[in-house]
């Protein structure tokens, strides 16, 4: 059994909100740290098991592109079900509206800087995230780390180009995700365990060479690539740990915190 569904059978309760891995309750800090180096390769189950494109952001570049007659951004992805890459690419600005004491107007914006309008494609890109808007829109490069962490699905196009017209944040409920992930499984009282998971899916896949891929951490927001969100009940009844558990918090095992964790009723 793996981790994701041993942690899915002890009640726990995950969905995946606007993009964010979320789990309903309140955890101690030493159970969200457990949550916290489990997260990313409970994504990667649930996309393996789901069989589906997402794609998670990995960067972005400025240019000028079509013999430098075209001003733009390119955002990088990476498909978490193939592992290949794919990009999107808007138009932007690059060089100076007006001029400042940082430089004249019609000059370069330094290297990764752009602005962009309201009615740009990037905009209502943006918007479609969810993550707050620069006051300034010339000043979109401090906040382009916001992105990581959230899964993304888009059109393939093809080779490694996206439909950006198509972005949107992937959600799943917690029903959902519970059959996803258990649907496959035969009960232990069998004595034997057969994986009947051949899914179909209609979902066109990029095939590109496999690469490695390491998770980074996203130094703009402090998370994990991933990103764990926590949402559920404030008041202040017992904790997780708090009814029936004379063993410290930090003296449990996995398999005890998450049988406590199956008793709490938020």
């Amino acid at each position: 059994m793996s981790p994701l569904e041993k942690v899915i059978r002890k009640g726990v309760k995950l969905s995946i909100d606007r993009g964010r891995l979320v789990i309903d309750g309140q955890l101690s800090e030493v159970q969200q740290g457990w949550f916290d180096k489990q997260k990313n390769s409970f994504i990667q189950a649930i996309v393996n098991k789901k069989k589906s494109n997402l794609f998670i952001y990995e960067g972005y570049t400025t240019g000028r592109y079509d013999k430098q007659n075209h001003p733009g951004i390119t955002l990088r992805f990476i498909n978490l079900l193939t592992d290949e890459s794919g990009y999107i690419v808007f138009n932007a600005c690059l060089d100076r509206k007006r001029t400042t004491r940082h430089g004249r107007k019609g000059s370069a914006l330094p290297k990764d800087h752009f602005s962009v309008g309201k009615r740009s494609s990037f905009y209502k890109f943006w918007l479609k995230t969810g993550i707050d808007i620069p006051k300034r829109l010339s000043s979109f490069h401090d906040y382009m780390g916001k992105l990581k962490g959230l899964l993304f699905m888009f059109d393939v196009m093809e080779k490694e180009r996206l439909n950006k017209n198509s972005a949107a944040l992937f959600s799943l409920e917690y029903e959902e995700l519970e059959k996803l992930i258990t649907s496959d499984s035969i009960p232990t009282t069998l004595g034997q365990v057969t994986d009947n998971s051949q899914t179909k899916s209609s979902d066109k896949v990029i095939k590109i060479n496999h690469r490695n891929r390491d998770f980074q951490p996203d130094q703009t927001t402090g998370k994990n690539c991933y990103g764990l969100s926590y949402q559920g009940s404030t008041d202040t009844r017992d904790s997780i740990n708090s009814v029936n558990n004379p063993i410290s918090i930090s003296e449990q095992t996995n398999d005890e915190w998450l049988n406590n964790y199956n008793q709490y009723k938020p």
